[in-house]
């Protein structure tokens, strides 16, 4: 199982901010990604943990492309107008480019 978060940064994107995202989200999710570890561990489940900075939709279905997986599992939090407008946009782009199964939890 891999668990993939991705970072968005400012429009346009420059190199340092690129790694300074990427540095900050990992030591943002370090403690999350420990106790998801945790748990899968005691289920008997493998699972590897990637930080990417981009497009959250065009990350998610580009490492599911280049790692070949069978589904994608993505959350989908309501909240104010905005907010469901960009989540929903996230999981329209991913159900329409995916290779593979889509599924969206709420």
């Amino acid at each position: 199982m891999i668990v993939l978060s991705v970072a968005q940064v400012p429009e346009p994107p420059l190199t340092i901010e690129k790694d300074k995202v990427l540095a900050s989200t990992r030591t943002y999710y370090q403690p999350y990604f420990k106790k998801m570890e945790e748990k899968a561990a005691s289920l008997g489940l493998r699972t590897r943990f990637v930080v990417r900075v981009g497009h959250p939709a065009e990350e998610i279905v580009d490492m599911a492309k280049e790692e070949r997986v069978d589904a994608i599992v993505m959350g989908h939090v309501g909240g104010p107008a905005m907010q469901r407008w960009l989540v929903g946009s996230v999981a329209k782009r991913v159900l329409s480019y995916a290779h593979c199964t889509v599924i969206i939890v709420r």
